[in-house]
């Protein structure tokens, strides 16, 4: 096995939806973190203008950088240091100018390059490359500008892959070695998803103003003799990943990385010819043209959530289900997720409120993703929450949605289906009160608007943390009421998680009261229903009557607060009718 290429604990991922073929015209960029099952905890933290004003930045490698006299504010998702040898890495990161950037992509770089031009061992690494651009860039060029000064100077001590977007388009870059990297302005029409690999092929369908590269990312491989040319040997013909990238062979490790590229046609072009047979030895066309030009922000994460769907239990892709049963196949929304992000910026806004990033802080399964602008004031108490040390610890929003991925992983069909489909439901929810929200606060003066924001954004990080809390307690209770489900021929009863009523009715414009203590009503005009709470008895039943119809129902009575069965209140509510 060749030492350098690619670990099976590899899954990071990134995906790129191109403005013209998003519903909103919006690019989204995102990407799926990946490492050890509980390797990091995550908070948001808000870093004024000019916090790091000539700070000197340290690199857990010995890496450092000087900030110059003037930053942005920014907004980022720092790792706990108790995690992380007490340095800090910011994952994501969301600025006033409305830049995003997603880092980063691990990659792997093939002997020949790495010998020719070596990682140095205090270049920048990966745990700074969303937090210097994000603090200094005024657009997504601009960002990939930054990185690339920083990799002509000190170097690069890892290969990687790195995103950043603006109000007006998005750039891609790839760093192959200690100093030789590419950047390139995304194509509009296109979209794509990346396994632990570098994807692009040549530049010559680039303009001049659209790409940029070290200055010796052609010369270098020619001199040492190690160039691939896809086209007549000239500059713009190099094969840049067949050159500096590993070589594809049909190996799970190849096909670990090499698969999760591939599904990418799977999803927005699955009915390309490409789409049709994966080859491991192929090297695809890095951009996939989509069969769809409605891409919404729930199609990015059903593609940060995608588990290879329709392809395991396909007789023609056997290989795929022989590695998952030996744990050689690692998915998009691989269990050991970490934090996980989608990030766009909307041009018809003032900048200091036009970038948005959707963020999930675990595995993407079974963990909500919620919205965050990048005009916040504030972060709400669970998500600004800071691990002190490496434990147990209910306070850290990054353990409450572990734990309860924990317990959704044991049986998917019986309780994680469900977790996932009550978190569909809130995230269509908060987009919808979210471009509201927006649409209301645009022409308001900024500090109103702001105010508005940040308010919402904290409600919502309130109420998902408080209900991944009561989930994972609901379906604790489950299981120990169904403790016996190993007995031979029992069949696993669902789970089917609980909603706080009159929090989840509101956002679909329903009235709720009680009457005589006993009894809730909810009204939304001439429609009226009746819900009667269990009395303290054995699986919490109770009845709900709905046009003439009573139905049994399971309830619970928490802190004096009435929570139902989502699949039993979903009877009368129905997503379509969240309120206009």
């Amino acid at each position: 096995m060749k030492k350098n290429f690619v670990s099976i604990y590899d899954s990071c991922t990134v995906v790129y939806i191109g403005k013209n073929v998003a519903k909103d015209h919006t690019a989204m960029i995102a990407r799926t973190d990946d490492g050890s099952p509980l390797a990091a905890f995550y908070s948001l933290k808000i870093y004024p203008r000019d916090a790091l004003k000539n700070k000197l930045i340290h690199g857990v490698n010995g890496f450092s950088f000087k900030m110059p006299n003037k930053t942005y504010r920014y907004i980022s998702t720092p790792m706990s240091p108790c995690t992380h040898k007490g340095k800090h890495w910011d994952v994501s990161t969301i600025n006033e100018n409305a830049v995003g950037v997603s880092a980063t992509l691990t990659c792997h770089t093939n002997k020949n390059a790495m010998a020719a031009d070596p990682f140095p061992k205090t270049g920048i690494s990966e745990d700074n490359l969303a937090q210097i651009p994000g603090a200094l860039a005024t657009s997504a060029r601009n960002a990939m500008e930054i990185v690339a000064k920083i990799v002509d100077k000190s170097g690069m001590y890892e290969a990687t892959a790195i995103f950043a977007t603006d109000q007006k388009e998005t750039w891609y870059m790839e760093i192959y070695s200690g100093h030789q990297y590419v950047a390139v302005k995304l194509p509009d029409d296109v979209a794509f998803t990346v396994g632990n690999e570098f994807i692009l092929a040549t530049l010559k369908d680039f303009k001049k103003n659209e790409y940029i590269t070290s200055k010796d990312l052609f010369n270098l491989p020619k001199k040492k003799g190690f160039a691939k040319y896809q086209g007549p040997h000239d500059n713009l013909h190099m094969h840049l990943s067949e050159t500096y990238g590993v070589k594809l062979f049909d190996h799970f490790q190849s096909n670990n990385v090499h698969r999760r590229t591939w599904i990418g046609y799977r999803i927005f072009a699955p009915r390309s010819k490409e789409a049709q047979t994966y080859i491991p030895t192929k090297r695809y066309e890095p951009f996939v043209k989509p069969e769809r030009n409605d891409l919404t922000i729930h199609d990015m994460i059903k593609t940060l959530r995608n588990r290879f769907d329709g392809v395991l239990d396909n007789p023609k892709f056997k290989e795929f289900r022989r590695d998952l049963d030996l744990h050689h196949l690692r998915l998009l929304a691989a269990p050991s997720g970490l934090q996980i992000h989608a990030i766009r910026s909307y041009a018809n806004l003032p900048k200091e409120i036009a970038c948005q990033e959707w963020l999930a802080f675990s595995n993407s399964n079974f963990s909500p993703f919620i919205p965050l602008n990048n005009g916040v004031n504030s972060v709400s108490k669970p998500y600004s929450y800071i691990a002190p040390i490496y434990d147990y610890d209910e306070n850290s929003p990054t353990l409450m949605f572990k734990r309860l991925n924990l317990l959704a992983h044991f049986n998917w069909k019986c309780y994680g289906d469900q977790i996932a489909k009550m978190w569909e439901t809130y995230e269509a929810i908060y987009d919808h009160e979210y471009q509201k929200m927006i649409k209301k606060v645009k022409k308001m003066p900024l500090a109103d608007a702001k105010a508005i924001i940040t308010q919402y954004c904290n409600y919502v990080q309130e109420e998902t943390f408080m209900i991944a809390k009561y989930t994972f307690n609901d379906l604790m209770m489950h299981m120990m009421n169904e403790q016996n489900i190993y007995l031979p021929n029992r069949e696993i009863p669902i789970f089917h998680p609980f909603v706080n009523l009159e929090q989840y009715v509101k956002h679909f414009n329903w009235s709720y009261h009680w009457i005589n203590q006993k009894e809730a009503i909810l009204k939304k005009g001439k429609d009226i229903c009746v819900i009667k709470p269990a009395e303290c008895i054995s699986r919490a039943k109770g009845s709900l009557t709905y046009k003439n119809k009573k139905y049994t129902i399971q309830t619970r009575i928490r802190n004096n607060q009435l929570y139902i069965a989502k699949n039993n209140i979903d009877n009368v509510i129905k997503l379509k009718d969240i309120k206009k």
